[in-house]
């Protein structure tokens, strides 16, 4: 997971669930979310990143995120 990507996600889980995600926290989440990468057979956290932030997909993800 690159900076930037974490940096994204962390933000979208500040604003939706309330939790704060230092940097520290970088590997634990990159571990988290490996689960539904290989349940969505995506290669990269770049694949996810497209696939969390697409309009059409972004809510029904809240759920499983």
């Amino acid at each position: 997971m690159t900076t930037l990507e974490f940096n994204k996600l962390s933000s979208f889980i500040l604003h939706n669930y309330g939790i704060k995600l230092p940097v520290a926290k970088k590997t634990m989440l990159e571990g988290r979310l490996q689960k539904r990468l290989r349940a969505l057979s995506l290669g990269s956290f770049k694949e996810y990143c497209e696939y969390v932030f697409s309009e059409e997909v972004q809510q029904k993800e809240l759920v499983h995120m």
